[in-house]
């Protein structure tokens, strides 16, 4: 149990602190919501904030991967369960969608750093943009919340983590299940880290309980 207490805290965070920076490489993008033509300007004529959101990009896949075996990690934490592995399948389908659509948005900054090509254009940038960010929050963003709401509501039915951990987890899946945004999404990783965080401290001091249980 302590070695996979270990491994849970490591992936959470790993998987929170990753995943979080990651996401800032979609919120660079101008594309989302109400944008004007010069944010586009700006945004495709700077080589720092492009280059910035390609390295952001490379942090978010390796992010949404170690967020899935964080969900893995979870499931191996808890009582076994048919809900709990589902919820593992809805996470990797999660990281997978997120990675796909993070790299749909920022195809056009792909194609001008790497071609050495001049800008694709507003309407050509701002269609790839729209079109990944569907795929981030459809396919990644709500495949995550789906993962942790069962885990938890597979944890709180067999007791399986503390009750606070369960009960904001739910309610960090439903605000991300009622936006259509990509910002909310910020929650998890948070949650994971404070997860993974709470979980070594567990470690210890059942480590601690069983050194004091053999004098």
């Amino acid at each position: 149990m302590s070695g996979s207490r270990s491994r849970l805290g490591t992936a959470a965070v790993l998987a929170g602190v990753l995943f979080a920076a990651g996401l800032f490489s979609v919120f660079l993008l101008p594309g989302g919501g109400k944008v004007t033509d010069q944010q586009f300007t700006d945004f495709y004529n700077s080589s720092g904030r492009r280059g910035a959101a390609l390295l952001l990009f490379f942090a978010l896949v390796a992010g949404s991967w170690l967020m899935a075996w964080f969900f893995g990690e979870l499931r191996r934490a808890y009582a076994p369960g048919a809900l709990a592995d589902f919820a593992e399948r809805a996470a990797w389908l999660g990281a997978t969608a997120t990675v796909v659509g993070a790299g749909v948005a920022l195809g056009p900054v792909g194609v001008q750093m790497n071609s050495g090509r001049t800008f694709v254009g507003i309407p050509v940038a701002h269609a790839f943009d729209q079109a990944g960010l569907l795929i981030l929050i459809v396919g990644g963003v709500y495949s995550f919340a789906l993962a942790t709401f069962l885990m938890c509501l597979h944890a709180s039915r067999t007791s399986s983590a503390p009750r606070w951990q369960t009960v904001t987890g739910r309610i960090i899946a439903v605000l991300l299940l009622a936006s259509y945004v990509a910002s909310p999404a910020m929650l998890l990783p948070l949650w994971a880290i404070v997860v993974g965080v709470t979980s070594r401290r567990a470690r210890k001091t059942t480590g601690l309980e069983a050194e004091l249980a053999s004098v």
